[in-house]
């Protein structure tokens, strides 16, 4: 042979070990520089583009390795091929490409004929354009083996090799466009690193080992990368290593990108990553058997992906603000980790899918503040969400969760780390938020939650508000905090299946002495009691309840302690094992308004602390289930001032006394009497303690007293039961600065009344089944009028000490007088017949045996008493005009005793609330009903009606200008503004004999509050 200059070379260039065959072909080796025209060369050695040379092959070159070759370049090689001329290397046996170079007959190329191409660390900026790289691979070579340079491919085929097509190192970034891998024994892309795949672009594999790009090197080493789905080949890039974003660096997935694991590799985002995937083109990652995402990318036939497939992505302490949108993570949970794991930072999740991961789907630590809005947990073995902190649950919005081992959102650091949060339904995941933790909301702090969020407790936890919890439920979308089993509460949230909660399932809320003004409407507290807690439990604080429910509770359903002052309207306590309300002071009471109670141990507000040591009013409607129950004695301190309103019920529980050493007015009405009695007595208020049917007994407490040092006071309309223990008088007064007017005292142990001092002169007092005295006048010069005693031990027994006059009076079927001489007792029935105007005949009471001591219509004691004192009385013991015509003969004279005789009676039925409406209805005799409302004043004497009660003559109005029928019910419409809260007015009706009006009675005053 002989060394010769190839034609078209320019003579600039120098080429080593280039010569011209027999055939014409061109034979090379060695160091090869310069540019070579088409033509067909035979390499029979080693090829070197030595570094700062530069080789150019021209459109046709073709170069046929001659045995196991290698082609280095250390320089730079640019191949200029066309789609019509591509640049070829390949085997020497490869007849399709320039024909039958080595004269041996038809034959192909076969794998490992040569090695491949490596382009080492010094080489330039080489370029390969539609150029083939065929039958190499010996010694495992890939085709192009790219280390730690940049050459470009563009329009490259790839084909045959017995290994890989191409291969990198972790600082190879090439160009590689539009080029086809296909029938490579190994992969078509191997030991990628993640910052050069942006340099794949539409590529495509087939028929290879692995027809992959296979990132080797995940972590990012440069600042930003972006990854679009052209990259991807075979549908996906394959992640053959731990992926690794930097803190200070970002990776971007771009819509469509689909990212497959070949075996257990994590995903760490120190830095930023942004996942912007679309609703048509999300962005997945996955296992690398998953085919339903891009294809069966691994060539390995139909397969599905399965969980633990690889690990999982965690957000680290430095991410960035992070953002992925319709992003899918699958099959992933490799050592337990979720599809998503978040310390402590904020990345944002929208539209986002975790599913089918061995373990969670989501896992926050207690600092980590993600934003995850519309996304979905699915399939996953785990929790939905674990780990969340209170303070991260407003993040989670409009989420959803199925076929998880738990499709739930689980708050697992429940102490407030920020100043103020607020939940809205919308974080809930399966109709709840779970609490896995201790609820805290710090001093300082405050929590919201909005209508209709639902928190489920997992197990025994407490909630404790140290700052203020808010809580706003509505009557169609109550807040609720209940049992992780309670499926009446958002479903079936744990799916165990139909399961409802159990009491003790937590432990309760805990308003704790430094809360703020907390207040929590329309809001259900279920399944409490852990520890005996209460579902509420106020330590010297003031929240506001209402409209809430407390229920199936292991205890109580509200406890607070003596410094507590909680508002609570509209309350229902149901089906808690203990009473429904138990309180520390008195003082808190009116702070209770209209709540109910039912299917409790007891249904009753239990007061444990009774001194009233500030000014205190008391309305009914602080009473549950028909009372308030005193386990104290009730004591009004003389620093204290004590106003009870018609209507209220005290039980006693157990035996207590009652000692009013301050300023007290019990003003009861005949309509609403205030009730002292004990807890067993379901005459008044109905079974409050939930015993069932019971009755008081006498000595079930001890009694009433007024100390002779009590300041001005009333009682009236009082109505004290089943005292006497120790043999105390039901009610004992030694002050001359008390009125008494009205006051019953039924079954006591011992004596009803024990008087000594009283302002003079109490009226229409009554005794009744006393086994001591009824009433026991043991000093002072006051009198006593339009009493009743019947079936005591002594009816009215005097001593010396009391100097008074028993005037209009009854006593019967006991020892009737005692100590008493007729110049005492005047117009009374008794005792003493014919003196001084008094009787001793069968008064004749409706039903003396039961306690009913009205009179009959036929009693010898109507219309005989002193007519100048009962005009004084003015009123009897129900409120009705002191004289009436009983007979209806047109002259109204007085009866004896502390019940008159009226020929109607008026019922009243509603609430006198504002907005409410009350029906009056007049029951007696056919006839017409007036009827007229004042604002009560003296009584005026009106022949033969009797005494008009509401108000004088000139201010009473009538509510209508004519008559109503006996028996119809007249609306009382009462207007709805709260400005008339506490205001009270006279009603009172006149009704008329059918045909005669001439003749007709007043009926009882009925004396409204209106209450809030």
């Amino acid at each position: 042979m002989k060394h010769l200059l190839l034609r078209g070379i320019a003579p600039s260039f120098a080429f080593l070990g280039i010569c011209l065959s027999a055939s014409g072909q061109g034979t090379i080796s060695g160091s090869l520089s310069g540019t070579l025209s088409a033509g067909v060369y035979l390499a029979n050695g080693n090829l070197l583009v030595p570094a700062g040379q530069t080789l150019t092959l021209d459109p046709g070159v073709i170069i046929k390795f001659v045995g196991a070759r290698t082609v280095t370049v250390a320089g730079t090689l640019i191949a200029n091929g066309t789609a019509a001329n591509p640049v070829i290397f390949t085997d020497d046996e490869d007849d399709s490409a320039g024909g039958d170079t080595n004269n041996n007959g038809p034959s192909t190329g076969s794998p490992a004929s040569w090695y491949g191409i490596r382009f080492d660390a010094t080489a330039g900026a080489s370029s390969l354009a539609w150029t083939e790289l065929r039958f190499g691979g010996t010694g495992f070579w890939p085709a192009a083996d790219v280390v730690s340079c940049a050459p470009s491919f563009a329009d490259c085929t790839f084909r045959d090799f017995f290994q890989h097509g191409m291969r990198l190192n972790a600082a190879a970034r090439p160009s590689v466009t539009d080029c086809t891998f296909t029938a490579n024994g190994g992969t078509a892309v191997l030991g990628v690193a993640i910052d050069a795949v942006p340099g794949f672009v539409d590529n495509s594999a087939a028929g290879n080992g692995q027809n992959t790009l296979d990132v080797a090197t995940g972590t990012l080493a440069g600042s930003a990368v972006a990854i679009a789905s052209h990259s991807m080949l075979s549908g996906a890039v394959v992640i053959d290593a731990n992926l690794v974003v930097p803190a200070g660096s970002s990776l971007t997935l771009d819509a469509g990108v689909i990212l497959k694991f070949r075996s257990a590799h994590t995903v760490a985002i120190d830095g930023t990553l942004a996942s912007n995937g679309t609703m048509s083109d999300p962005v997945i990652l996955t296992a690398l058997a998953d085919d339903s995402a891009g294809g069966d990318t691994n060539g390995d036939g139909a397969s599905t992906g399965s969980p633990a497939s690889w690990y999982g992505i965690r957000f680290d302490t430095t991410a960035g603000a992070s953002s992925l949108a319709w992003t899918e993570l699958r099959f992933g949970g490799t050592g337990f980790w979720p599809a998503a794991d978040v310390v402590s930072c904020a990345p944002s999740f929208a539209d986002c899918t975790f599913r089918d991961f061995y373990q969670h789907g989501m896992r926050l630590n207690a600092a980590a503040r993600p934003s995850v809005n519309g996304c979905t947990f699915t399939a996953n073995g785990g929790t939905a969400v674990l780990g969340v902190a209170i303070d991260a649950v407003p993040g989670f919005a409009d989420n959803t969760a199925v076929g998880n081992g738990q499709n739930t959102l689980d708050v697992a650091t429940g102490t407030l780390a920020g100043g103020a949060v607020t939940i809205a339904p919308s974080s809930m995941l399966s109709g709840a938020v779970v609490i896995a933790d201790n609820l805290v909301v710090p001093a300082s702090s405050s929590l919201t939650l909005d209508a209709g969020v639902i928190f489920k407790f997992r197990s025994q936890h407490t909630v404790t508000i140290n700052g203020t919890l808010t809580s706003d439920g509505t009557v169609s979308d109550p807040v609720i905090l209940t049992a992780l089993a309670d499926d009446s509460a958002g479903g079936d949230t744990n799916g165990d299946g139909a399961s409802s909660g159990t009491s003790a399932a937590w432990y309760g809320v805990r308003f704790a002495s430094t809360a703020g003004a907390s207040a929590l409407a329309w809001t259900e507290l279920r399944y409490c009691g852990t520890g005996f807690w209460p579902a509420a439990e106020v330590l010297g604080s003031a929240p506001a309840f209402d409209h809430c429910t407390f229920r199936d509770g292991r205890d109580r359903g509200l406890r607070f302690d003596a410094s507590a002052r909680p508002t609570v309207s509209n309350c229902v306590f149901t089906a808690n094992t203990s009473v429904a309300i138990e309180g520390g002071s008195i003082q808190a009471v009116p702070g209770f308004s209209y709540n109910t109670a039912s299917g409790n141990g007891g249904d009753y507000f239990r007061v444990t602390s009774a001194n009233v040591t500030a000014p205190l009013t008391i309305g009914p409607q602080s009473m549950l289930t028909g009372a308030i129950v005193l386990q104290a004695n009730l004591v009004v301190d003389p620093a204290g001032a004590l106003e009870v309103l018609q209507g209220v019920n005290f039980k006693l529980e157990g035996t207590r006394t009652v000692t009013f050493n301050g300023p007290t007015h019990l003003r009861g009405t005949a309509y609403e009497p205030i009730v002292f009695t004990t807890l067993a007595d379901d005459s008044v208020g109905g079974d409050t303690n939930s015993d069932g049917p019971s009755t008081g007994a006498s000595a079930a407490w001890y009694g009433i007293v007024f100390p002779s040092t009590a300041p001005a006071g009333l009682v009236e309309n009082v109505v004290v039961r089943y005292p006497g223990t120790g043999f105390w008088p039901g009610l004992e007064c030694n002050s001359a600065a008390i009125a008494m007017r009205s006051v019953r005292v039924d079954e006591a142990h011992d004596s009803g009344f024990e008087l000594s001092a009283v302002a003079p002169n109490p009226t229409n007092l009554v005794a009744w089944s006393c086994g001591g005295r009824g009433l026991h006048l043991t000093g002072g010069g006051f009198d006593v009028l339009h009493a009743t005693t019947a079936d005591n031990g002594t009816g009215i027994r005097a001593e010396g000490a009391w100097s008074g006059y028993l005037i209009n009076s009854i006593s019967r079927d006991n020892t009737n007088y005692s100590n008493l001489t007729a110049g005492h007792v005047l117009n009374s029935n008794g005792g003493f017949p014919g003196q001084n105007g008094n009787l001793f005949v069968d008064p004749q009471f409706v039903d003396a045996a039961n306690g009913d001591l009205h009179l009959l219509a036929t009693s010898p004691c109507l219309g005989v008493a002193d007519y100048t004192t009962a005009l004084l009385v003015q009123k009897d013991f129900d409120e009705r005009p002191r004289v009436l015509d009983h007979a209806l003969a047109g002259l109204a004279t007085p009866d004896m005793g502390a019940y008159e005789f009226g020929n109607w009676h008026m019922e009243v039925y509603g609430e006198t609330r504002p907005g409410e409406t009350v029906f009056l209805v007049a029951q007696g005799p056919a006839g017409d009903s007036f009827l007229g409302f004042g604002l009560l004043g003296p009584a005026t004497m009106i022949q033969p009606y009797g005494q008009l009660l509401a108000g004088t003559l000139g201010s009473v109005a009538l509510v209508f200008p004519f008559t109503v029928p006996v028996g119809a019910p007249i609306p009382l419409a009462v207007p709805n503004d709260p400005v008339i809260v506490g205001t009270i007015i006279g009603l009172q009706m006149l009704n008329l004999q059918a045909g005669n009006w001439a003749h007709g009675n007043f009926s009882e005053l009925f004396r409204v509050l209106v209450r809030p």
